[in-house]
């Protein structure tokens, strides 16, 4: 699985610290392999959440094991190609690196403001159970991470 992680052991602003192994991101899912889904599954994840909007599900479609649930809550269709064209400025270098990394952060405050109906039906289903979440991160961020 690429960039595949626990979201743990971060501290929010009330000073509480989100558990260890409750939460797991990764990305490209339409890779999985065997190996890769018998950890899923050791792990104990039963449920996967595809933030993914429909265009980018429909160009890479998941492998998805057959006991975990599949969900996808896309809160953000990126209407007129933004995400790709802004990820081809950066690949000709048209765009600094800081203000790459800018301009993704106010995309993930912005995330959450742009179908708020979407982002609680997300906090419902992760107070639910152990899952694992994706969205579709471009390379050169995921490489520096």
């Amino acid at each position: 699985m690429t960039n595949f992680r626990t979201i743990g052991n971060i501290k929010n602003i009330d000073g509480r610290t989100l558990k260890e192994g409750k939460f797991y991101r990764s990305a490209h899912l339409h890779k999985l392999k065997k190996k890769s889904i018998e950890t899923l599954e050791n792990l104990g994840i039963k449920e996967i959440i595809d933030l993914r909007n429909s265009k980018e599900i429909s160009q890479k479609p998941d492998v998805i094991p057959q006991n975990i649930d599949y969900k996808n809550y896309s809160a953000f269709e990126d209407e007129g190609d933004q995400l790709n064209q802004a990820k081809k400025l950066v690949l000709k270098g048209k765009v600094k690196g800081s203000d790459a990394s800018e301009r993704m952060l106010d995309f993930y405050k912005n995330y959450v403001t742009e179908n708020p109906e979407i982002i609680k039906k997300i906090i419902h289903e992760i107070l639910d159970s152990k899952i694992l979440f994706y969205i579709i991160v471009p390379q050169e961020k995921t490489e520096q991470e």
